[in-house]
């Protein structure tokens, strides 16, 4: 069930109308206060919940929201789902709660190259900030040695996203659909 109330993150395009019961707090634009906006949120409010699946080439910072999204296990509604929320009546379409799959085993060795950490410096810094997080079961692994996984671009970062996710729950139409193709475990 989606929060009846609590602190909302909203990194939608144009911003969402405040609802009775949710403080509603604009996205930050650093990685630090980013992280800490969404390890604080019940719910994030994005333009839409298949960003992921839909748009191959994302911005450094619309990249950096559904990795913090995916990895930290938020509830995420769009605009539309997030603006028919009422105390005790969660909407059914446009809602997915991801499970924190940076908390949860196997653990997973990224190496991050130099070209991501100097093309997507946001990304960069919140993939290194979300592996020292006390719970978090990925290692950044700096210099040589085996790695799970290369980061070489934000493609790389979309795929590893795409692959990893998990979902506790998704409202009707998205989970196994064409919009949300993970599995729920």
């Amino acid at each position: 069930m989606v929060p009846a109330s609590g602190y909302v993150l909203d990194a939608a395009s144009k911003g969402v109308t405040p609802k009775l019961g949710y403080s509603v707090f604009r996205a930050e634009t650093s990685a630090g206060p980013l992280l800490r906006q969404v390890l604080r949120a019940k719910l994030v409010v994005m333009d839409s919940t298949c960003l992921l699946d839909r748009i191959v080439k994302h911005s450094d910072r619309g990249l950096t929201l559904e990795f913090l999204v995916v990895a930290l296990g938020k509830w995420l509604l769009d605009v539309r789902a997030f603006s028919s929320c009422r105390p005790g009546h969660a909407p059914k379409v446009g809602v997915v709660h991801y499970k924190a799959c940076s908390r949860v085993a196997p653990g997973c060795k990224l190496r991050v190259t130099d070209a991501l950490r100097r093309d997507s410096p946001l990304l960069y810094e919140t993939i290194r900030q979300v592996t020292q997080l006390p719970k978090s079961v990925w290692v950044l692994q700096a210099g040589v040695g085996p790695a799970d996984v290369t980061l070489a671009s934000r493609t790389d970062v979309r795929q590893f996203l795409l692959t990893h996710r998990r979902a506790n729950h998704s409202g009707s139409g998205l989970l196994g659909g064409a919009c949300f193709r993970s599995r729920p475990s």
